[in-house]
């Protein structure tokens, strides 16, 4: 066993999480360079890692929950843990966006947590740009939020903020077209317009995944307009669920 797969198995120890490694063999150098990077940094509450429903993939029964990380530091490496509700999805497999990782990823029967450990000698994406994908087999037509609970996550090893950001998310659409420009204009201040092909249902969210509208009925081939005056200005997500089981999210700006 060499020395990083020691060091990032002490690390897990640490944070009170046992894992059963596959991490790749590096040698007893590149172990010690990542540890100096790492010390270099200093994580606090503003460095975070996200998991955002609102940017859901699902395809072929399968559903992919992108993670980002957000951070003014150098990052070199990535730890998470989540209770999984596995009533209602099964863990597949993570998904490497970054194609430099070293990780592995665990879900263990016994306490359901899904524990993930990573790093990489390259410096990880940070903002908008995908870091990894947790792969989900649904087992109902809705994944909530609660169905992740204790998410804990560290950065170069030290504990950062996390957010579970989104709303629930219906596991059964046939296609997910994420920020398709059908709300308009954009940014709104009274009337919103929603071209819709077909009829469905709309929801819309606030910044922090609460939904102040819920099942809007929208009429096919048809404008839809709905008055938006009243509600606090901010950014929002706004997701259609049409009769195909199509679904569609844009983020929008009251103002």
């Amino acid at each position: 066993m060499s020395l990083l797969t020691i060091a990032f198995l002490s690390l897990f120890i640490r944070h009170d999480v046992l894992i059963n490694t596959q991490m790749v063999n590096s040698n007893a150098s590149s172990a010690h360079n990542h540890r100096s990077v790492s010390m270099m940094v200093d994580i606090d509450s503003l460095d975070r890692v996200i998991f955002d429903l609102d940017q859901i993939v699902g395809h072929d029964g399968i559903v992919e929950i992108p993670v980002f990380i957000e951070a003014n530091d150098l990052i070199n490496s990535l730890d998470f843990s989540m209770s999984i509700n596995l009533a209602n999805l099964e863990f597949e497999s993570v998904v490497d966006h970054t194609g430099d990782l070293q990780y592995a990823a665990f879900l263990n029967p016994n306490d359901l947590k899904l524990r993930f450990t990573s790093n990489s000698f390259s410096p990880y994406p940070l903002g908008g740009e995908k870091v990894v994908s947790i792969r989900f087999r649904p087992l109902s037509e809705l994944i909530y939020k609660s169905d992740f609970q204790s998410i804990t996550a560290y950065l170069n090893g030290d504990r950062c903020s996390t957010e579970f950001a989104g709303a629930d998310f219906v596991s059964g659409s046939r296609e997910v077209v994420v920020n398709e420009i059908f709300v308009t204009p954009n940014p709104v201040s009274d009337m919103m317009f929603i071209d819709s092909e077909e009829g469905g249902l709309l929801d819309m969210f606030d910044a922090q995944g609460r939904a102040i509208m819920l099942e809007y009925n929208l009429s096919s081939h048809d404008v839809n307009s709905i008055n938006v005056e009243k509600f606090p200005r901010g950014s929002y997500t706004v997701r259609i669920i049409s009769e195909s089981r199509i679904v569609k999210t844009q983020q929008i700006i009251l103002q």
